[in-house]
């Protein structure tokens, strides 16, 4: 998984330094983003098996006796707790929302779906799953609250309220 995640970095800290002129910004930003999809892929399903992981951002360049007290970090990162490496993912699936299109030109290619899809799945995993907002006369108003942003429905009367995220 730290392949991928490493792979992701390489490409997302470095295509901006591509001189080619046929590469526009705007296909640059779609290829950051593409890759902070993938980054965010692999860094959930990591947090989902072990937890409390190593969170890699950056990439090793290069290692030699001179700079392998700036590598070392970078090589063997310490571990952070889960909600943080969650809001890394958000962030990376956020930053990837804002530059993918709805549709691809062929398969294979991250979407703005694809993204939503991840989204929701991050936050339907990442606790607390339920809050209950209010109860009034029986009928409860349940909220999911993520950093701010708020799902609400209620409940029994299977009327949806308002999604803001």
């Amino acid at each position: 998984m730290y392949s991928i995640v490493g792979k992701a970095n390489r490409v997302i800290n470095n295509v901006e330094l591509v001189p080619d002129p046929a590469l526009t910004a705007g296909r640059k930003q779609q290829i950051k983003g593409e890759a902070s999809f993938i980054r965010a892929y692999a860094n959930f399903d990591l947090v989902r098996l072990f937890g409390d992981v190593p969170l890699v951002t950056q990439e090793v360049r290069s290692i030699s006796a001179a700079n392998l007290e700036e590598i070392y970090p970078l090589l063997f990162p310490d571990r952070v707790s889960a909600d943080h490496v969650y809001d890394q993912i958000i962030a990376d699936l956020e930053f990837a929302l804002g530059t993918l299109g709805i549709t691809a030109p062929d398969k294979g290619y991250a979407t703005a779906g694809a993204v939503n899809a991840l989204l929701a799945k991050v936050y339907a995993t990442r606790e607390p799953h339920l809050i209950v907002v209010n109860d009034n006369d029986g009928d409860k108003t349940f909220g999911i609250k993520f950093n701010g942003r708020v799902a609400e429905a209620s409940l029994p009367g299977g009327a949806v309220g308002t999604f803001v995220w």
